[in-house]
């Protein structure tokens, strides 16, 4: 199974809330429905058979992001990354250019 289009999707995500809001070590919650999850990882499960292929996923990030925490509510699931996920992302990936100059246009705009 194909983890790394939904791991980069994850990371991207924070890095972007942290280029908005700035850093904290707190937990980040992330929301999905089951049919992104599905094109991220390339599959075609339904709740339970998602439940299990997440249950991978969140072994392979592990050393990474910390141990992710992934629940569901009906094809609504939310993953909950740790504080040592949080502090990976804002160590180890960079927001891009784009928006970095948009949020320093909103940021100065007067």
């Amino acid at each position: 199974m194909r983890f790394a289009k939904l791991e980069k999707h994850l990371t991207d995500l924070i890095a972007e809330e942290q280029m908005k809001l700035g850093y904290r070590s707190e937990t980040v919650r992330l929301y999905y429905p089951l049919l992104s999850l599905n094109r991220l990882l390339g599959t075609d499960c339904g709740r339970d058979g998602m439940l299990d292929a997440l249950g991978a996923f969140c072994d392979s990030v592990e050393e990474r992001l910390g141990r992710v925490a992934v629940t569901c509510e009906g094809e609504r699931f939310c993953f909950a990354v740790p504080p040592q996920g949080a502090r990976y992302v804002y160590e180890h990936v960079e927001g891009t250019e784009f928006l970095r100059e948009l949020i320093g246009l909103v940021a100065g705009h007067g």
